[in-house]
């Protein structure tokens, strides 16, 4: 459906309603056509009533909750969406929202239960797999070869046969193109937009093939540097042949199988070498996929084997991060000034599974008086933390230790890191713009390295900054590492007044010197 036909559409729906009002097809189709134009609070206002006057409509409820989940309200989702599965058991679409919502409240196996069932019901619907070999990396449990396995059988499902790749351009600079959904304000935008400045400064040709609708100020910095090609709706073939034309010399992914990928781009091959980098925190599973941009703290040699690409490794980290403008100024640790230590986690709900908080309580339990602060989207909703105060009441910490705060704007959201001392860090799925963030702030960040990528994220950003202490590779020396730094706040002030400034001097926000590794990477493969 083209921007023309979509405005037909609003015209028609509108005039539907205005001839009888009340009408709840009408309306429900207009809620659900102001959601795929991202227009979100009329989207809200439409079908928040279709919820309630259609009780007995399945694509309304779960319309309706699906919306909820974009908005970070995993839980109330939910209600919606459990009642649409009861009145359409198998339909795909509505399993799909269920298992994202599951996972957003932190309940990975049901999660993964959900999305099984929606990939058996629609076999050949790409996105639906993608939720689930996403969703795995959650599992306290996974471990890479399952992950290499499950992201293999996604290919050879979706991404058969492989096409060869066009012969190399002869020209002199390097043209680049980029492909994602999150040229904007996101953890993918932070991680690349100062690389793409720098690189454009070297005379690098960049292509922006964006999968959006939604424009920031990080959009605009991007448009500043790269050519703007728009491919929301476009199909792959077509994106393909724009991309040939361009004559694009390696074509990045930025996305891996998360929401708003185009891997059915890269599964027809139209670059001579074709990456991904920076957006996804797993092997793609694509034989179609030469190279995957990482460094030697994500990926050691010893775990190559479980990646179908081969590894191209920067230095030092494979992102470059552009940190909040937005952030207030260093004060000091707040045990100063309350007298007892504030532990906190920025990270999202799904990440915090009984393992983890097993572990919290026990630090909890060695530093009396102690307080965790959980912040993220999701976390002020009831059912979500009544699930987190369970597990720490079997862990012995009492509710009135634990402090609960939702999602809220990113100058607001690392303003909130003030508040707490020392910053947590889950497993086995790390943070990575919260840990960048939380650094940022002045925040010594306790970490247990795993063995995925995705649980390797503050590994890499603590090595690059010489913080190897606050890196453990057993639960108890997670507990250790943690009750010694509660116990040492002059070390904790130290490091508060230390980390932003190292941080800023440091290879993590080195636009420059990442530029010149990054083609160097490039040209070699």
């Amino acid at each position: 459906m083209g921007l023309g036909d979509e405005a037909l559409a609003e015209q028609l729906f509108q005039r539907a309603m205005a001839l009888e009002p009340g009408a709840g097809q009408a309306m429900l189709g207009l809620g659900l056509l102001m959601r795929r134009l991202d227009r979100g609070q009329e989207a809200l206002a439409l079908l928040e009533w279709c919820a309630r006057d259609l009780p007995d409509s399945a694509l309304a409820q779960a319309a309706y909750g699906d919306l909820l989940l974009a908005m970070g309200r995993p839980a109330a989702a939910l209600t919606h969406v459990r009642r649409a599965q009861e009145m359409a058991p198998d339909d795909p679409d509505i399993l799909l929202t269920l298992g994202n919502a599951l996972r957003d409240v932190g309940e990975i196996d049901a999660a993964l239960a959900a999305l099984a069932h929606a990939v058996d019901m629609a076999p050949g619907r790409a996105d639906i797999h993608s939720n689930l070999v996403y969703t795995r990396l959650f599992h306290p449990t996974v471990t890479l070869a399952q992950v290499r396995a499950e992201h293999i059988a996604w290919a050879q499902r979706h991404a058969q046969p492989v096409p060869p790749a066009p012969p190399a351009g002869d020209h002199g600079a390097l043209r680049i193109g980029l492909v994602s959904g999150d040229f904007r304000n996101h953890p993918v935008g932070y991680f690349i937009i100062r690389a793409l400045e720098a690189l454009a400064r070297r005379g690098v040709t960049l292509v922006a093939y964006a999968n959006q609708r939604v424009e920031d100020d990080i959009t605009r910095r991007v448009q500043a540097v790269c050519a703007w090609r728009p491919i929301q709706g476009l199909d792959a073939p077509t994106v393909a042949r724009h991309v040939r034309e361009d004559g694009i010399d390696i074509l990045i992914d930025l996305a891996g199988h998360i929401a708003g990928n185009r891997l059915d781009v890269f599964a027809l091959r139209p670059a001579p070498r074709q990456a991904t980098w920076a957006g996804y925190m797993a092997t793609t599973g694509l034989a179609q996929m030469d190279l995957i941009i990482a460094d030697p703290h994500h990926i050691p040699p010893e775990a190559e084997e479980f990646y179908t690409e081969r590894v191209a490794r920067m230095p030092h980290s494979f992102l470059c991060y552009d940190p909040p403008a937005a952030a207030p100024a260093m004060t000091p640790p707040p045990a100063e000034g309350n007298g007892h230590v504030t532990f906190g986690c920025f990270n999202i709900a799904a990440k915090l599974n009984a393992e983890v908080i097993a572990c919290w309580a026990q630090i909890l339990n060695r530093v009396p008086g102690s307080r965790l602060l959980l912040k993220s989207r999701g976390l002020d909703e009831a059912p979500v933390q009544a699930r987190i105060l369970e597990q720490f009441r079997a862990g012995g910490i009492d509710a009135a230790r634990l402090d609960f705060l939702g999602a809220t704007p990113q100058a607001e959201h690392v303003a909130c890191m003030q508040r707490v001392d020392i910053a947590l860090d889950p497993f086995p799925f790390a943070g990575s713009t919260t840990t960048l963030e939380s650094l940022w702030m002045g925040l010594p960040v306790v970490t247990l390295t795993g063995q995925t990528f995705s649980a390797r994220h503050s590994t890499c950003f603590l090595s690059v900054l010489g913080l190897t202490s606050l890196m453990a590779t057993t639960v108890e020396q997670y507990v250790d590492i943690a009750a010694r730094l509660a116990t040492n706040p002059e070390e904790v002030a130290d490091l508060r007044q230390r980390l932003r400034p190292a941080m800023a001097a440091s290879p993590l926000c080195d636009a420059e010197a990442f530029a010149d590794d990054f083609i160097r990477l490039l040209r070699s493969a």
